[in-house]
């Protein structure tokens, strides 16, 4: 299943916070489109979908969708410093 890091829980937290989003909602990660491609999307929603792993840090519950667990198995949520912040990234378990 997808790990998500302590330092990706606190952002995830920091940025539902700040939106005006309730704490007991989660990150839903799902495939979506861009630009008419397939791509991993993300959103804050009330409850999983039928179907979906789910995984809490920090009080931070997440929501994988079954069609893209398989892909993220081995992959980790992360934070890597920028200049405005700290950004959500995507990458492999090592």
């Amino acid at each position: 299943m997808l790990q998500v890091t302590q330092s990706a829980a606190m952002t995830l937290a920091d940025t539902r916070s700040q939106i005006g989003i309730p704490d007991h909602f989660g990150l839903r990660i799902f495939r979506g489109v861009s630009d008419g491609k397939s791509a991993f999307a993300f959103d804050f929603v009330e409850q999983p979908e039928d179907g979906d792993e789910v995984g809490e840090v920090e009080e931070t519950r997440y929501f994988v969708a079954p069609e893209v667990a398989a892909p993220l198995a081995d992959a980790v949520l992360d934070t890597e410093p920028t200049t405005e912040g700290a950004q959500l990234t995507l990458k492999p378990r090592q």
